[in-house]
């Protein structure tokens, strides 16, 4: 027996699992880009520094400092996009939601093998969906959460209170 909504609670779960994998590699890009260039900016420092020290150049100095802005923008991008944090939760989306692709089609061929024991019906189909929109809505939950929690304390207007006195 051949289920249609199966075929495409299939395609559905895959098509997930590719949009969660791109997003995943995309932020792994973006964060290891942001690190190495953090790094090398922040050994970059060191060694301007190092060379001031040496030659006593002023133009060094600068450049020091320069380096060292860059290196601590970098580091609050890393910190402020929540890098880590997004890789975390595309992860594991991806990685529940093959969980239950597999269990699809494991399910699928149980019931090729024997179907009076393992009957496969609309029902089941339902059964997948459900969880499939679960992991999804889970998903956005801890992302919402997330961003909740790590939201800025005090916004810039709120630095300015009370500064326009009129």
């Amino acid at each position: 027996m051949n289920l249609k909504s199966l075929d495409e609670l299939e395609k559905q779960l895959e098509t997930q699992i590719s949009r969660f994998n791109q997003r995943r590699q995309r932020t792994r890009r973006w964060r290891n880009s942001l690190l190495v260039s953090q790094v090398l900016f922040t050994a970059l420092t060191t060694f301007v520094t190092a060379a001031n020290i040496k030659f006593g150049v002023d133009v060094l100095n600068i450049v020091a400092v320069a380096c060292s802005v860059t290196a601590t923008v970098l580091g609050i991008f890393l910190t402020s996009f929540m890098f880590h944090d997004r890789l975390h939760a595309f992860t594991l989306t991806s990685g529940r939601l093959q969980g239950l692709l597999a269990r699809l089609k494991m399910q699928r061929l149980r019931h090729a093998d024997d179907p009076a024991a393992c009957p496969l019906d609309t029902s089941t189909v339902e059964q997948l969906f459900l969880e499939m929109e679960s992991i999804l809505d889970s998903s956005n939950e801890q992302w919402s959460h997330m961003m909740k929690e790590n939201k800025p304390k005090a916004s810039l207007d709120d630095l300015f209170k009370g500064t326009h006195s009129r």
